[in-house]
């Protein structure tokens, strides 16, 4: 019995020494997440919500007031997912970014939109990056040249045309499922 004793020892040491590396280890990468918050994202964020509160706000009542439409009824839960990409792209991108660098500031930055913005604003950004509105694709332009009208007063069917004209201007081959025929070469 004596002999079985001294490496149960052992065992039970080099489990306290195991846990205590891990307990370190939880330590460090905190540290290493918060700076990482204070010097890569917090930086950054006065310019989102700058580019938040630069979109006209009748623009902004008319795509939440939409919001089925533009989304082609899909959860709206992850709508955080193609913000995170389109700012990591603004802000961090690099040619010389590794694959592996690119996927842990997306998924930082996933989480980390989730937490700084309400659903409110990471709707208004994903409406605003995914459609192009930054880039001269104004939606009150396009609908008085589509239906001579002002945008609060578009039909659900006017708005779904808006809506699949826009992402034809953004370059998507296949829209949704609302815009029925692909987008060809014609």
């Amino acid at each position: 019995m004596f002999n079985t004793l001294k490496p149960m020892r052992f065992v039970f040491a080099l489990l306290k020494n195991f846990l205590l590396f891990l307990y370190l280890l939880s330590i460090l990468i905190s540290i290493m997440f918060v700076f990482y918050i204070y010097t890569v994202f917090l930086p950054h964020l006065p310019t989102i919500k700058e580019t938040y509160n630069a979109i006209p706000e009748q623009q902004k009542i008319f795509l939440t007031s939409h919001q089925d439409i533009f989304l082609c009824r899909k959860n709206s839960k992850s709508l955080s997912i193609p913000v995170a990409k389109s700012l990591v792209k603004q802000f961090l991108w690099t040619n010389k970014m590794k694959l592996a660098e690119w996927h842990i500031q997306f998924f930082l930055w996933n989480y980390l939109i989730k937490w700084s913005l309400s659903e409110n604003e990471i709707l208004i950004l994903y409406f605003h990056y995914e459609l192009l509105l930054n880039q001269n694709n104004n939606m009150e332009i396009l609908a008085r040249d589509l239906f001579n009208k002002e945008l609060n007063t578009l039909t659900i069917n006017e708005t779904t045309v808006l809506f699949c004209t826009m992402k034809r201007i953004a370059g998507r081959k296949y829209p949704c499922s609302l815009c029925i025929e692909p987008i060809g070469n014609s």
